[in-house]
């Protein structure tokens, strides 16, 4: 058997190619194999609607405050709201128009300071505001019909 380079080729006992195929995971990965592992079943019931049958309490507020976060509504998921907000956005605006910081919103929401930042910076523009200040009004106000 020689060190070489190139192709490397499965040897039998008496020197010559071997009629079975190279061992390795790669043989079975995407050959056509069937999985022995079935389908996943779909998740029933969705996610925002265990909050309804769920015990009122401290973690059914903080676990509607995640799902409003990602963007998933009960009425619509995943839709912008009127102003065309998703849902993180619109948590990081209040909690700007509240006064607080960047870096507090970010330790509250469990996203980077950064991360806040830039999403300010895309709300501005939606909200047709310049400065934090304005931002309460903005939200306080229902948006402009065109």
């Amino acid at each position: 058997m020689s060190y070489s380079n190139g192709p490397s080729v499965p040897l039998t006992p008496t020197g010559g190619p071997s009629t079975w195929p190279a061992s390795g995971w790669h043989t079975a990965k995407g050959s056509g194999v069937p999985s022995h592992r079935p389908a996943p079943a779909p998740i029933s019931p969705p996610p925002s609607t265990l909050l309804s049958s769920a015990a009122p309490g401290p973690w059914a507020e903080r676990a509607a405050n995640e799902l409003r976060a990602t963007g998933i509504h009960r009425e619509r998921p995943g839709a912008p709201d009127q102003a065309g907000l998703t849902g993180q956005q619109r948590q990081i605006a209040e909690l700007a128009a509240a006064g607080l910081t960047n870096k507090q919103i970010g330790e509250r929401l469990f996203i980077s300071p950064r991360t806040v930042g830039y999403h300010l910076y895309q709300i501005f523009p939606k909200l047709g505001v310049t400065s934090r200040a304005a931002l309460r009004d903005a939200l306080a106000s229902p948006p402009e019909a065109d």
